[in-house]
């Protein structure tokens, strides 16, 4: 997936290049109207002018048929927007037919169009202001033999917000920085899973992305109102605790689904299908 040519810099066994996250102006605790002012105006800011979405619609409803489809009774979770984010950089990291095909995937005739496009996505989900946090991270990890280009790892940490790093893989030193890293982007929530991860010396380059959520309902739901029901599994049916709420708001419902969402207390909803 790498092109030719370049030098190993000097921090080769190491840190290649680090993405910054952009600095938020963090939530109001008094009653200071200019402070709120200030913190919703940048939240505005954050956000970018997706422009026609349509590519990105179609690219989201393809491949979650593919990730979820077939589960057997499993259950799946798949992001769409790492899986973008991730086929965007190997994009940036190929040339050719291959570049062509994940160009045509992601909807853009362009690569210029779409490390924009990926910056603006990246841009328009991103929140870390102490009210919401929404962080998607990726990372690249290569072989220490590999040579590549230093501009291009600029490129990812810039346009993609994703951090390179070189170091001996499947080295107990190299897997524990992947490790490391993983635990670091998703708030420590996922340390055994993250643990049973290691690359294998083998690898020439090793991608990995995450995605760190976190928010409060608008409206909380009370402890008192949980109570046992059954879960109808794909399984079979199951007792556990349902938490309970009532609210008047828009129900949808199809021959197969049916949807309702809950509204975070800072702007957005999560989906319930």
């Amino acid at each position: 997936f790498l092109r030719p040519g370049g030098e190993l810099t000097a921090n080769a066994q190491g840190i290649i290049a680090q993405a910054q996250y952009p600095e938020m102006v963090q939530y109001p605790r008094g009653e200071d109207y200019n402070a709120y002012e200030a913190w919703w105006e940048g939240v505005r800011a954050q956000q970018r002018d997706l422009g026609d979405t349509a590519p990105l619609d179609a690219f989201f409803a393809r491949s979650a048929q593919t990730f979820l489809s077939g589960a057997d009774g499993e259950n799946r979770v798949y992001s769409p927007l790492n899986v973008y984010m991730a086929l965007a950089m190997q994009a940036q990291l190929t040339g050719g037919e291959t570049q062509a095909q994940l160009l045509d995937l992601l909807g853009s005739d362009s690569m210029d169009a779409l490390r924009q496009q990926a910056k603006d996505v990246w841009n328009s989900n991103y929140r870390n202001d102490g009210a919401l946090t929404c962080i998607l991270a990726s990372s690249l990890w290569l072989n220490q033999n590999v040579k590549f280009k230093q501009g291009t790892m600029d490129t990812l940490a810039q346009d993609f917000y994703a951090s390179s790093y070189q170091g001996e893989m499947g080295s107990a030193e190299f897997n524990k920085a992947l490790q490391d890293w993983l635990n670091e982007q998703t708030g420590g929530l996922l340390e055994e899973q993250a643990g049973n991860i290691e690359t294998d010396p083998n690898t020439i380059l090793a991608l990995a992305t995450t995605v760190y959520f976190k928010a409060k309902w608008g409206k909380e739901f009370s402890p008192e109102d949980t109570a046992p029901q059954t879960f109808h599994a794909p399984g079979g049916d199951m007792e556990t605790d349902f938490m309970h709420q009532s609210s008047n708001r828009y129900y949808y419902w199809g021959d197969k689904f049916a949807a309702v969402s809950q509204p975070f207390a800072e702007g957005g909803a999560m989906w319930f299908l």
